[in-house]
């Protein structure tokens, strides 16, 4: 069964939990191009940030020095700060739209990858809280 237009994680969540198995996945996409970095907790064992998003404009980040998501692996957390990718999006680089599009992917498909997991384990409804 298909779902369009239900794709943030807690429209997913809700989908598997009534048999919905393939989604439309063009959520990290659309969120970077409105400057937002996805941060939720996409797996109890592994780092997520202290808000599900955030938005980079904001002038609380034009100094911060910190990646994105502490401890996420992608190339954008591992290499750029908030401070960077907000002074990006201020200026209306392209670039930010490249690294934030990266970023949002990497953790979009850690959290599939942490759902399906659950499925296997039968843990779903622990995953789920």
């Amino acid at each position: 069964r298909l779902v369009s237009g239900q794709d943030g994680p807690l429209e997913v969540l809700l989908g598997v939990a009534h048999g919905l198995d393939v989604f439309v996945g063009d959520y990290p996409v659309r969120q970077a191009l409105q400057g937002h970095a996805l941060a939720f907790g996409v797996d109890p064992r592994g780092p997520h940030g202290p808000q599900p998003k955030f938005h980079l404009r904001a002038k609380a980040f034009e100094t911060d020095k910190s990646p994105l998501v502490p401890g996420c692996e992608c190339p954008t957390c591992c290499r750029h700060t908030k401070g960077y990718l907000h002074h990006l999006l201020n200026t209306h680089e392209m670039t930010a739209d490249v690294l934030l599009i990266q970023h949002n992917v990497h953790h979009y498909l850690r959290f599939f990858d942490a759902l399906r997991r659950s499925i296997r384990e039968g843990a779903l409804p622990a995953f789920t809280e």
